[in-house]
C-alpha cells in the first residue's frame, strides 16, 4: 500500500507515487474521485488519526490486500453488476481501455506501472487484434 506522504494533490489530478522514484505514479483526473480523497484526507486530520499510510485499518496500520479484497466484494455484492468482479478486473478493463484508445505501448506500460514489458503479454490478442470488440 501507499504511505500516505506519496500523495501530491494539486489543481486539478492528485499523482500517487509508488515507489520513492519520482517517474513511476499514478495521475488521478477524474474531479469525482479527487474530490472523494480530498474528503477522506480532511476528515482523518480532523478526528486526528495517524497513520503513515493515506488508507489504514483501525490500528493505524497499512490495510491489507485481504482487507481490500473483503471490502471490494462487498460493494459489488451491493452493486448491480451480476458478473463475477475482482479488483484485478478493474486493472485488465483500464489496460484494455488503453488499448483501445491506441496508445503506444510505452504509455500503457507506464500507466500500469510495470517495470518491463512482459507484463503486456496477457493483453497480446487484444493488440493483435485492435479493432475487435470486447464483451
Amino acid at each position: 500500500m501507499v504511505p500516505i506522504d506519496r500523495f501530491r494533490f494539486s489543481g486539478k489530478h492528485v499523482k500517487i507515487y509508488r515507489e520513492e522514484s519520482a517517474n513511476r505514479f499514478t495521475r488521478v483526473t477524474e474531479p469525482e474521485t479527487i474530490n472523494a480523497l480530498r474528503i477522506y484526507r480532511r476528515k482523518v486530520k480532523q478526528l486526528k488519526l495517524d497513520s503513515r499510510y493515506f488508507f489504514f485499518n483501525r490500528y493505524g496500520e497499512q490495510i491489507s490486500t485481504v482487507m481490500i479484497q473483503k471490502i471490494f466484494r462487498r460493494y459489488v455484492k451491493t452493486s448491480a453488476i451480476k458478473r463475477l468482479l475482482t479488483p484485478s478486473s478493474l486493472r485488465h478493463s483500464f489496460a484494455i481501455n488503453l488499448i483501445r484508445q491506441s496508445l503506444d505501448i510505452n504509455t500503457i506500460r507506464g500507466k500500469l506501472g510495470l517495470k518491463t514489458f512482459e507484463g503486456l503479454s496477457i493483453y497480446q490478442e487484444f493488440f493483435d487484434r485492435p479493432g475487435k470488440r470486447f464483451k
